[in-house]
């Protein structure tokens, strides 16, 4: 355990966070954020559990929590052999912290171990939805893993309160089971993503995709749209497909159009906005879509797949495809000709972001944690 337990008071409020990763793996991607776990630092103290056997130091990433003072406890992993144990152990702690809420960033293993706890000691949980999972299923042709959705039906029938990403998502906590459900769209700090570069329409060359190179999402069409037009397209992101777009970009003889960026850190990414000429993404699916976000807060214009957590986000502030090659391929011509709909978009963009001006989601998000208090 790391944190001083004595430190704990029992004055002002207590959070604790059952992590989906470490703190260890969010730190290496780059992924830390301020007030993250403590909007408008609503909370005292913020309790960290991470499935894991080592994370950490709290000092870290302290800025995460703001001003409370943060605990991290690694439990282990998730081992179904060693999971009876993992439970007892963070009975243990729960009753020690005696949080005020609990809360969790996924409906499975998670979602249902945070309700299980709250239940048991009288706290109120809450559950935030990033994913349609039974939509990820039938994607993925994984429906037959039946506890994953015990767990998703258990835990969302059984909180106090459920945070949906999108509207999008709402039907699906609903037919889980969820009786209150409210939507509060991810934090993203648009105003660090500001760019005072205007953009004119002219010399549009440079193409930007943020996404995880994953099954879920679909760059080799935009790779593939890039054969006949005079453009280059910048990659960001990690995963398991990343072998196979680098065999298309040879097969398709345009190395020298691709560049393939990896993982790259919040605070850095911002340089790659900032000389792109377009966002666009293809993707068979998504949850919410932080990289659009971050997007239309740089002024770029966006093409991107027709799905509904985008069409939800995006408005009328980009176009919106089919996921086909020729379809992105014509629209990305388009924009580089287009001077007039290049601009119109980029001042749409900037002033569609405002909806999801951080400030205004973070006291939302506040206001939720002191209702259940």
């Amino acid at each position: 355990m790391y944190g001083d337990q004595k430190d704990i008071t029992g004055q002002g409020l207590k959070l604790c966070v059952f992590l989906t990763d470490s703190m260890r793996v969010f730190y290496r991607k780059g992924e830390i954020k301020e007030r993250y776990y403590n909007p408008r630092n609503v909370f005292n103290e913020v309790h960290l559990i991470s499935f894991c056997r080592k994370d950490l130091d709290p000092d870290i990433v302290k800025e995460v929590v703001g001003s409370a003072k943060l605990f991290i406890y690694p439990v282990g992993s998730t081992n179904i052999i060693l999971l009876p144990f993992i439970i007892i152990k963070i009975l243990s702690l729960i009753e020690n912290i005696s949080p005020d809420v609990i809360r969790a960033y996924d409906p499975s293993l998670r979602g249902a171990l945070a309700v299980l706890c709250g239940r048991k000691f009288g706290i109120k949980t809450v559950i935030s939805l990033h994913a349609d999972l039974d939509e990820q299923r039938r994607f993925r042709g994984d429906a037959k893993f039946k506890i994953r959705r015990f767990l998703e039906r258990y835990s969302l029938a059984n909180v106090n309160k459920v945070i949906c990403v999108t509207g999008y998502l709402v039907p699906y906590a609903r037919r889980n089971g969820a009786k209150d459900v409210t939507v509060i769209y991810n934090r993203v700090d648009i105003k660090s993503f500001h760019n005072d570069r205007k953009r004119d329409g002219h010399t549009v060359k440079e193409i930007l995709c943020v996404a995880r190179l994953d099954s879920k999402k679909y760059q080799g069409c935009l790779i593939k749209a890039l054969k006949n037009i005079d453009m280059n397209l910048t990659l960001i992101g990690s995963g398991q497909m990343e072998k196979y777009l680098r065999e298309l970009v040879v097969k398709l003889d345009i190395v020298n159009k691709v560049r393939f960026v990896g993982a790259v850190a919040n605070k850095e990414i911002r340089a790659y906005y900032k000389s792109a000429d377009i966002f666009a993404i293809a993707t068979h699916y998504e949850g919410f879509c932080i990289p659009v976000i971050e997007a239309m807060a740089s002024g770029l214009p966006i093409i991107a797949s027709d799905i509904p957590p985008i069409r939800e986000v995006v408005g009328e502030a980009g176009i919106l495809v089919e996921n086909k090659s020729e379809v992105f391929s014509k629209m990305l011509n388009r924009l580089k000709e287009d001077k007039e709909l290049y601009v119109s978009l980029s001042e749409a963009g900037k002033r569609r972001v405002l909806l999801f001006d951080s400030e205004l989601l973070e006291q939302k998000e506040k206001d939720l944690y002191l209702s259940l208090c």
